[in-house]
């Protein structure tokens, strides 16, 4: 269980990875100095990922009616001398101020869904991430898993930076 960090400081951030066969499942939670409407803000601001998500180069909500929408992220994973790239087009239902839940529907990724959830706490909220996908892509057992745990934890601390950097100013206690 999560406290929010001290006004000011950064945001407690959890992140963990596991690999079984070519399936890899990821566990991420942060405690972040933020409203869920900021945190709400961030996740759902599909065009401009690419600006702030490191690999990912393009951003672009394909359709959308209410809750739901298609978007397309394409980007690469690059380390040493390693480069996979990504494309993936995702079918997303948003559950407002709750959880966002996301599945492929195609590109290079065999599997992949994913479920943001929000929940507050007290001094902020906590953001938790919980997916699974199987990449196209042959990704090497060791290297490419210490790789792909990397650029994973990348973004989702990104992700983090980006709420925390556009959160709402704390009203002055005066």
């Amino acid at each position: 269980m999560f406290a929010a960090p001290a006004f000011g400081q950064k945001a407690q951030v959890e992140f963990q990875t596991t690999r079984e066969g070519e399936l890899f499942e990821i566990e991420a939670s942060a405690a972040i100095e933020a409203s869920v409407s900021d945190a709400w803000q961030v996740l759902t601001d599909y065009d401009r990922l690419a600006e702030f998500i490191p690999g990912v180069s393009e951003s672009r909500v394909m359709s959308r009616q209410g809750p739901r929408a298609v978007i397309e992220l394409r980007g690469e994973v690059n380390w040493l001398f390693f480069t996979f790239p990504m494309h993936v087009r995702l079918a997303i239902d948003e559950f407002p101020h709750e959880r966002i839940e996301s599945t492929a529907i195609g590109g290079n990724f065999r599997q992949m869904h994913g479920v943001y959830f929000l929940r507050a706490i007290p001094g902020g909220i906590e953001l938790r991430y919980e997916g699974t996908f199987t990449p196209d892509f042959s990704v090497p057992p060791l290297i490419g898993t210490l790789l792909m745990r990397n650029r994973l934890e990348k973004r989702f601390r990104a992700l983090v930076r980006e709420i925390e950097r556009r959160r709402a100013p704390v009203p002055d206690a005066r």
